[in-house]
């Protein structure tokens, strides 16, 4: 009897192991990119995020599509929170950039450590001081494993 409950927990053990290994750990999880629209507030543009209290923005890039190599950080002197639910590029980033298609990425880091990263991937295209959404490429969409970004 004691040698079928020894054998029966090591079939277990082996099975929970194995899972793990095969699986990877188990707080990690592959996660895709948000979206998020943009629009022309006073003398900014601004991506409008729901739910964005509990967060603060950790970090913002733009790069012109295409060229990712050529990525530049937007922290923290371009862009800030406005009314809890915009992030906003001054008027400043779009004239230095100019006419042309973009992305953008910035990612939310949360308050409460219970909450995870929220990373978002956008496409633009500014057109003198107008700007506007365009359709992310597959490419462009960003993901990763587990809940840090």
């Amino acid at each position: 009897m004691r040698c079928y409950q020894f054998y029966k927990a090591g079939v277990y053990s082996t099975l929970i192991m194995s899972s793990v290994f095969l699986t990877g750990c188990l707080g990690d999880k592959v996660t895709f990119s948000e979206t998020a629209n943009i629009t022309q507030r006073e003398n900014a543009a601004c991506f409008e995020v729901q739910g964005t209290s509990d967060y603060t923005l950790k970090s913002m890039s733009i790069f012109r599509r295409g060229h990712e190599d050529d990525r530049q950080s937007l922290m923290p002197n371009n862009t800030n929170l406005k009314d809890g639910r915009f992030i906003c590029l001054s008027e400043s980033v779009i004239d230095e950039f100019g006419d042309g298609e973009y992305v953008v990425r910035f990612s939310l880091k949360p308050i409460k450590k219970r909450q995870n990263t929220r990373v978002f991937s956008n496409a633009i295209q500014i057109d003198g001081l107008q700007v506007k959404n365009i359709p992310l490429q597959e490419n462009e969409i960003t993901h990763y494993l587990g809940n840090n970004f």
